[in-house]
């Protein structure tokens, strides 16, 4: 059986060669030589895992991170695209099978079920505060053969309520009532860093203080922003692995993957609950970070 297989080739490289001009772009901007080497060389990442890249913006942390963490996973549906395909090109040489162009929907399908249940495994400031983050897709990491990267523990540092208390984000009297107590790295709690615990994922929340704006409204300010950004790596599920294995592995025809994927409407959001918190004694932005109740 003849089969023309030139549209995934064309895929292939049109996916490649996005994909590495967005990985080298991540080396232009100046980093301190401390930086991790995911920043350094993100061009050596496996295809389970990218980075993004954001400037500081005037409306706060928290879309500069939004900002940063889109970069990321639409980085990382990239090399999704590009590594399912070639899986494909490989089984169907290998199958002579035929190829349709529900291959291509399919394809799309199970990148966006990935790439949505990615996470963040890492972050980092540079000396002109462009933030990187570092994503990874677990589930299709089970699906390679690469080896995963080191992630070498944050250098940080004890933080002192001193300075919240010398601080004019509230009065006295309410900010001797919060509990800093968070170690720092680059002036910022390091969960903001590492916001999962082994395979437990988090979320976290930052609030600006407005202008006559009370700590309460703040901190539900913040809290509703964790929710929203863990209710949308939320969204889509990935209902059987095995359909996946098998898809890529195994077969290259039929419509496997026609429920593997499923929107959720309600992903449990009151089974989460609030880990830490910490007021930015010098910008006054409230950090909360969440996480799913045991």
């Amino acid at each position: 059986m003849k089969f023309n297989i030139t549209p995934l080739f064309l895929l292939i490289s049109i996916l490649t060669f996005f994909g590495c001009s967005t990985k080298n772009g991540a080396t232009t901007h100046n980093t301190k030589e401390n930086a991790p080497a995911w920043v350094r060389h993100p061009e050596t990442l496996p295809p389970y895992m990218a980075v993004g890249i954001a400037m500081p913006n005037f409306q706060g942390i928290y879309i500069q991170h939004q900002s940063a963490l889109n970069s990321a996973k639409n980085e990382l549906s990239h090399t999704i695209k590009t590594t399912l395909t070639s899986e494909y090109t490989r089984e169907i040489q290998l199958n002579n099978s035929h190829v349709t162009s529900s291959v291509h929907s399919r394809i799309q399908d199970i990148s966006n079920a990935l790439v949505k249940n990615s996470h963040q495994v890492d972050a980092y400031f540079n000396d002109m505060s462009i933030l990187y983050v570092l994503v990874e897709s677990k589930e299709l990491a089970k699906l390679t053969a690469y080896k995963s990267i080191t992630i070498m523990p944050l250098s940080t540092r004890i933080n002192s309520n001193e300075k919240l208390l010398e601080s004019r984000c509230y009065p006295k009297e309410q900010l001797n009532l919060l509990k800093n107590d968070t170690a720092l790295f680059q002036n910022k709690p390091e969960w903001f860093f590492r916001q999962n615990i082994g395979n437990v994922y988090g979320s976290v929340g930052i609030s600006e203080k407005s202008a006559s704006q009370t700590y309460e409204l703040q901190y539900k300010r913040a809290l509703l922003l964790a929710k929203s950004s863990y209710s949308q790596s939320k969204q889509v599920k990935v209902e059987s692995k095995y359909d996946i294995l098998n898809m890529i592995k195994h077969d290259t025809s039929g419509h496997i993957f026609e429920t593997s994927s499923v929107l959720k409407s309600t992903n449990k959001l009151n089974n989460l609950k609030v880990k830490a918190s910490w007021l930015d004694p010098k910008s006054c932005e409230l950090y909360i970070w969440i996480m799913p109740k045991p």
